[in-house]
């Protein structure tokens, strides 16, 4: 059976972003009609996984025990509406060691593993911006520009 996949970015895709980086679960608010969009997603047969640059690991901002209490936060969400992740990649490093690494680590990248044991007929990154390596494995990334009233 063919597996619709759709890859989300966190901050600023399910939850509030903030300039000065979401540290708490009392700091992660999901946008309007995100956690609802997820589980519709998961009604009609698509995998949900969270790809997304925890950079404030790196600075020293939060902990890893912090970051889990902030899925746990997004999870107890969605299940309450029905649906679910089905797994959370994440990447610590800061802009700086990104450079050092040539800019070889990225979202779509950490997700391969999954995309390669799943009959997936289509993988779909959803951000607020697109990078070309995200072609390099197959997926198809949109950018998404996240508005809200008020």
């Amino acid at each position: 059976m063919h597996t619709p996949l759709v890859i989300l970015d966190r901050d600023g895709t399910v939850n509030h972003d903030s300039d000065d980086y979401i540290k708490s679960a009392d700091e992660w608010v999901a946008l309007p009609g995100a956690i609802d969009a997820i589980a519709k997603l998961n009604h009609a047969g698509w995998r949900v996984v969270i790809a997304s640059n925890q950079s404030g690991l790196g600075r020293g901002l939060f902990d890893v025990a912090t970051l889990n209490q902030m899925h746990d936060k997004m999870n107890k969400a969605l299940a309450k509406a029905g649906g679910r992740v089905d797994a959370i990649f994440y990447c610590p490093h800061t802009p700086a060691c990104m450079v050092e690494f040539g800019n070889g680590i990225n979202r779509t990248r950490q997700c391969h593993p999954l995309i390669s044991r799943l009959d997936v007929v289509v993988a779909v990154m959803v951000d607020r911006a697109v990078s070309v390596q995200n072609h390099q494995w197959g997926v198809h990334a949109f950018a998404l520009s996240v508005c809200q009233a008020g």
